[in-house]
C-alpha cells in the first residue's frame, strides 16, 4: 500500500514544486483519506466487528499483498467530500502541505487541489535530527508495561563530534557471521568512522570502542540558493544511515518486544498501522504510519547552536496513536537510530528507522531501501533471531 504513495510521490514531486511556492514550503506529504480507507477495507473484507477479524485481514496483506484502487468510490464520498473540505468527488489521496509560517494559514488564495488531489495546510516546527546528549533516565512517554531496557545498552555514537543516539538493531552475515549494528548516519558518522557504546559524551569515562562504520549514507544538503527539490534530488535523499561492523564482543538486546523476525516490505505497510519504537530516551513508544513524505527539510546539528539542512524524500511520517487530544512529544533527541517495528499475531516486523522529529511527529526511512544499500555494500545481511 504505502509502495502505492512512494509511487504517487515520485510522479507528482517535480509538478507539485513548481506549483507550490517552494520558499514558503517546509515539505509535502502524501495521505489517504481515513474515511475512504475504513469503507475501501469494510467493502472489500467485511465490517471489523471483532479485533480478530482486523488480525486475519492483517495477517492476509502480509501473506498475499494488497494495494488499494484508488477508483473505488464509497456511498456518500461527495458528501463526505463537502464536509471535509475536499473539492467535489476529490481523489482519495490527499496531498499535505507543510508551511514555514502559521500566517500563511490565514490566507484566502491558497489553491486547494493539485491534479484531483486535495491540498491540506498545515504549519509545523523546524523538523530537526533526534541525536543529542540529554540526559534521559526516567525520561520515558507512551511507555508499555513496566518494561526498561537501561540506556547504556541502546546508546551508540562517535567521537569528533560527541553524538549519543540509539543503537537500532543487529544484521548477520549468513556466510561469514559477521554482525553489524544499525543506527543513523549523523549518529555514527561516515564510512570508517569509530563507533562507541555509550556515545562518548555522556558515557562519562565508559564507552568503548565497539565497531567501525562500513556503510553510511545521508541525504544530501539543501544549499541556500537551492531550496529542497525532489526532482532534482539523487537517490541518497532516501536515507539516513550507517551500518557498522561490530569489533568487540557485546551482548545487544533492543528490542523489548520481543525478537525481530521479519523486515517488512513498503507495499505491506498501511496507514494507521500500529507500530512501536524504543528510543534511547523516550523508551517503549508507542505510534502510527500516518504519510508517505514527497520531500522534508530536516535541520542535523554539526556544532554549538548551528544547523544544516538536509533534503530528505521517500521517508514516511509517525504520529501519536489515536484517539489523542494533546499533541505531545513522540520522539525526542537521541532516539535517532530506533526501529520501527509492527506487531501482527506473533510476527514482529522491522519498518524502519526513526531519524528525525518536530515534536508531534517522527520521521523514519524505510527498512527495504536500507537493506538495499546495505546488501549491495557488504552482502546478504539477515536479521539476527
Amino acid at each position: 500500500m504505502l509502495d502505492q504513495l512512494v509511487a504517487l510521490s515520485q510522479r507528482l514531486g517535480g509538478e507539485l514544486y513548481g506549483f507550490l511556492l517552494p520558499n514558503d514550503v517546509r515539505g509535502v506529504m502524501i495521505g489517504v483519506d481515513d474515511y475512504w480507507m475504513e469503507m475501501y477495507i469494510s467493502s472489500h473484507f467485511g465490517p471489523f466487528s471483532r479485533c480478530s477479524d482486523r488480525k486475519s485481514f492483517h495477517l492476509e496483506r502480509m501473506q498475499y499483498g494488497w494495494s488499494v484502487d484508488e477508483t473505488f468510490r464509497p456511498e456518500h464520498w461527495m458528501d463526505h467530500c463537502k464536509k471535509v473540505g475536499y473539492p467535489p468527488d476529490a481523489q482519495p489521496f490527499y496531498i499535505r502541505v507543510i508551511v514555514r509560517d502559521p500566517k500563511q494559514l490565514r490566507s484566502t488564495n491558497l489553491p486547494t487541489q493539485f491534479a484531483g488531489y486535495p491540498l491540506i495546510y498545515e504549519y509545523r516546527p523546524p523538523c530537526v535530527a533526534l541525536h543529542g546528549v540529554q540526559q534521559f533516565i526516567g525520561q520515558t512517554i507512551q511507555s508499555v508495561g513496566d518494561f526498561f531496557v537501561p540506556p547504556s545498552k541502546v546508546s551508540i555514537g562517535r567521537a569528533k563530534p560527541d553524538t549519543a543516539g540509539t543503537l537500532g538493531g543487529v544484521l548477520r552475515s549468513p556466510i561469514t557471521g559477521q554482525m553489524y549494528v544499525v543506527s543513523c548516519a549523523h549518529v555514527m558518522g561516515p564510512v570508517g568512522t569509530e563507533v562507541f557504546s555509550p556515545g562518548p559524551y555522556e558515557g562519562h569515562g565508559n564507552s568503548r570502542k565497539i565497531g567501525e562504520v562500513k556503510v553510511s549514507q545521508l541525504a544530501e544538503q539543501s544549499l541556500a540558493a537551492r531550496m529542497c527539490n525532489p526532482s532534482r534530488m539523487s537517490q541518497a535523499k532516501k536515507l539516513d544511515v550507517s551500518v557498522a561492523e561490530l569489533t568487540e564482543d557485546m551482548v545487544i538486546s533492543p528490542f523489548p518486544v520481543g525478537p525481530v523476525n521479519h523486515i517488512r516490505n513498503i507495499a505491506d505497510m498501511v496507514p494507521n498501522d500500529d507500530v512501536v519504537f524504543y528510543g534511547k530516551v523516550s523508551g517503549l513508544t508507542k505510534a502510527q504510519i500516518k504519510h508517505v513524505c514527497i520531500w522534508y527539510e530536516v535541520e542535523i546539528e554539526v556544532g554549538d547552536n548551528e544547523r544544516v539542512q538536509h533534503c530528505f524524500g521517500d521517508i514516511f511520517e509517525i504520529e501519536q496513536p489515536r484517539p489523542r487530544y494533546v499533541n505531545s512529544s513522540l520522539c525526542r533527541p537521541g532516539d535517532s537510530g530506533a526501529w520501527i517495528l509492527c506487531q501482527i499475531g506473533d510476527i514482529i516486523s522491522w519498518d524502519g528507522i526513526l531519524f528525525a522529529g518536530d515534536g508531534a511527529n517522527g520521521y523514519c526511512c524505510f527498512s527495504e531501501h536500507v537493506m538495499d544499500v546495505s546488501n549491495a555494500a557488504i552482502g546478504e545481511l539477515v536479521l539476527v533471531p
